[in-house]
């Protein structure tokens, strides 16, 4: 079993005891197939966990050092997991980095909370719906934000997104934080996947 305290390792948020059992394909109506991207990985341990359970993951960094230090330094033990540079609040970066509809699941820790400060939220969120996220995918954002404030902005109708939130109990943290599981509106009902991609 992977440990968390891998050495060079940073965990924002919430470490893998936390979100375990909301990422699993059962908790989250995926095959074990899905593929995945982890937006924003940095060196977190998130994709060496999440490929223990599914069969395809993708970190995604915009610092080439940060991608490129935990290919070289877990890329060989763990044949599920790959990593690439990419800013994924950056459309032509994205575009380069990762074909239209890779992901059948985006995961997303503390990524979109960092887009806030840096006034990128809208192009993420953009992004992430029209280019990374296949017609049937779901996007999990976990944030520090309260769910006031996230809800609201990830339930806009431009977006199209059904939104259920999750409150995550942090050990020796008085605040709360949220996860948030969004599923395009049309697909959450059951109704017809979107024709000629993600768009």
């Amino acid at each position: 079993a992977l440990v968390d305290e891998l050495r060079g390792t940073f965990e924002w948020v919430a470490g893998w005891d936390k979100l375990a059992p909301l990422l699993t394909p059962e908790a989250l109506g995926l095959p074990r197939t899905a593929r995945v991207a982890d937006v924003g990985c940095g060196n977190s341990t998130l994709p060496l966990h999440l490929g223990s359970l599914y069969e395809s993951v993708l970190g995604l960094d915009r610092e080439q050092h940060t991608a490129e230090t935990m290919r070289t330094q877990h890329g060989a033990e763990h044949r599920r997991v790959a990593w690439a540079t990419c800013d994924v609040c950056d459309a032509d970066s994205l575009a380069s980095a990762c074909p239209q509809g890779l992901a059948d699941l985006v995961v997303d820790k503390g990524m979109l909370d960092c887009a806030i400060v840096e006034h990128d939220a809208a192009r993420l969120l953009c992004n992430v719906r029209s280019w990374l996220l296949s017609p049937r995918g779901v996007y999990v954002v976990v944030s520090f934000r309260k769910p006031e404030l996230l809800v609201p902005v990830l339930s806009c109708p431009e977006l199209g997104w059904e939104v259920r939130h999750t409150a995550l109990r942090l050990p020796g943290v008085e605040q709360q934080a949220s996860v948030c599981v969004m599923r395009r509106a049309e697909a959450a009902a059951g109704g017809p996947a979107p024709r000629g991609g993600v768009g």
